[in-house]
């Protein structure tokens, strides 16, 4: 009995503690080893995080290309990632899993090119996975399991009724949790105490702030009075009296004794996206397909068949047929010159777009969440490749206007080291793209100390249209207000507002209220990333939204 016990606490603490698989490599060589951070998916257009660790047992450095991919077929989104481990060495490193769908988990695959692997054998690194998107420390979750019958009770109506809190929360160590913001993007939620939020690595502390601004929620068991505020202080929110602060898009939320664990209700993020995917899809007309005459190209092509084969047949080789050698090769030529100058005279070369940055400022901690949308229409490409700095996520649709509808439909892509390609600028294409970023900023809208309206922008452009929300719902406008000047902004009413540039934000802009701004932003490419340069873009003025930060005058 006692070995059967020993035996189950063995189990529980490695499933606890999400060990390594060993990949199938030459041991005398190398050794590669993998392990998923978490196991669940919340949101499409994510990535997730897969620890690597290669023990590399050569004489000399040596490299490894990790390819990480979703999907059955040629089709399918990956990200290529060189690692270098030098001679003897051991390293960590971290690769993110394009997710295009949560309910994709099971098309997932890992596999490695180098030195000692076996390039055929590859791995699906997420078995039984759940689609909550949530996961919680252990002290966190036996928190929770304490909660009143009542609360459960609760917990499983708010969740509706099928889930058990074990199935809908995953764990996860607190030595585990990654560097980098985009290793949190798939999550819903985390869940936590104050004492492990406090043991955290600096470096973990400001990639969950980061995902917060992204739009995650992080809930924070038992921090006291002191706690609590040097954990605001550190997210840059507010010492607000309501349950859950905002941070960026995201949320910071704090418990006690294993309350239960409701999530923050008003989604910004989700607000952002609908302003964003209106205007999009207001660019279309602008930016439709090409201007090709099907009708014309189906005759030219019916030309080109009746050439090749019985003019050619019976007039070209009428008198000796060996000349067919000759003179089919030679139409095929002129005829792809025809088609060729012909598409170029229909779609041009290169492409045409038009891209727009929603860009929320957390001014206290000077980061801001760059959603940039954009929708390009291509003619002839002769490279679909461009370069990208930095961590960003990528969402890409084809586009088909039908009736007066607008369908998409997810495409594939590619990231390799830096390089992102696939089927995003191919050829007379016509696509939707969307670029997530959270960025260090200094941009913000300061308010002067005991003033209700008088104000100086940080930012390096120009705020063609300015509002600023005040006390009981009032509202403040400026116009054209430049970097570094000291304007007193003018109290306009919902009427006034509804006739301004901006209207179609109203509903956003009053659910900011008090303590926050919405801006037009022109004259600065501060928040731009930068895309395809055969494209010509036209730059759509940004919306600048976020906190505004007072300050002594």
């Amino acid at each position: 009995m006692r070995l059967i016990c020993l035996c189950l606490l063995i189990w529980s603490w490695t499933a606890r503690a999400q060990s390594y698989h060993i990949y199938n490599t030459d041991a005398a060589i190398v050794n590669i080893e993998y392990k998923t951070i978490f196991q669940t998916l919340y949101k499409s257009n994510s990535e997730v995080p897969i620890t690597v660790r290669i023990s590399n047992r050569t004489q000399d450095a040596q490299k490894w290309v990790a390819h990480a991919k979703v999907g059955w077929n040629l089709d399918a989104s990956q990200i290529d990632t060189t690692l270098q481990v030098e001679a003897g060495q051991t390293r960590i490193f971290t690769i993110h899993f394009p997710c295009r769908d949560e309910y994709d988990y099971y098309s997932y695959y890992l596999f490695f090119s180098g030195p000692g692997v076996d390039n055929n054998y590859t791995v699906s690194p997420f078995g039984n996975i759940a689609d909550s998107g949530k996961v919680t420390t252990y002290k966190a979750y036996e928190m929770m399991k304490k909660m009143s019958e009542e609360e459960q009770e609760s917990y499983r109506s708010h969740s509706g009724g099928s889930y058990e809190l074990g199935y809908q929360l995953k764990e996860v160590l607190v030595d585990n949790l990654p560097s980098n913001w985009t290793s949190y993007s798939a999550l819903r939620a985390i869940y936590m105490t104050a004492s492990e939020f406090f043991e955290l690595r600096e470096s973990v502390k400001v990639a969950i702030r980061d995902w917060l601004v992204f739009g995650g929620q992080l809930i924070i068991y038992d921090a006291d009075e002191g706690e609590q505020k040097k954990i605001q202080t550190f997210m840059g929110t507010s010492d607000a009296k309501q349950p859950f602060k905002q941070v960026g898009v995201g949320a910071l939320g704090f418990l006690k004794n294993g309350a239960l664990p409701k999530l923050y209700g008003a989604d910004r993020k989700g607000k952002m996206q609908k302003l964003a995917s209106d205007e999009q899809e207001s660019w279309l007309p602008e930016y439709s397909s090409g201007n090709t005459n099907i009708l014309f190209f189906i005759i030219l092509l019916g030309v080109f068949v009746i050439i090749l084969m019985p003019i050619n047949y019976f007039f070209f080789a009428k008198k000796n047929k060996l000349l067919l050698i000759f003179t089919t090769p030679a139409i095929s030529v002129a005829a792809s010159i025809i088609f060729f100058v012909f598409i170029i005279l229909s779609d041009g070369m290169g492409g045409d777009g038009a891209r727009k940055q929603y860009v929320f400022i957390n001014s206290a901690a000077k980061r801001a969440y760059n959603m940039q949308v954009q929708v390009s229409k291509t003619g002839l490409m002769f490279n679909d490749s461009f370069q990208m700095d930095g961590d960003f996520i990528v969402d890409v649709k084809k586009v088909f206007v039908r009736k007066k509808s607008i369908s998409k439909e997810n495409t594939f892509y590619i990231k390799n080291d830096g390089e992102l390609t696939g089927d995003i600028f191919n050829s007379r294409t016509r696509r939707f793209t969307q670029f997530d970023e959270v960025e260090a900023t200094q941009a913000t809208v300061q308010l002067i100390t005991g003033t209700e309206n008088l104000i100086r922008s940080q930012f390096n452009g120009v705020l063609e249209t300015l509002i600023v929300g005040g006390k009981k719902n009032r509202l403040y406008m400026g116009k054209n207000v430049k970097p570094g000047e000291l304007v007193q902004l003018q109290e306009v009413t919902v009427a006034d507002f509804a006739k301004l540039p901006l209207s179609k934000c109203l509903p956003f802009v009053r659910q900011l209220g008090h303590g926050y701004f919405m801006a037009d932003l022109v004259g600065t490419d501060d928040f731009l990333i930068p895309s395809h340069s055969s494209i010509d873009w036209e730059e759509k003025p940004a919306v600048a939204m976020g906190t505004v930060l007072e300050v002594a005058k």
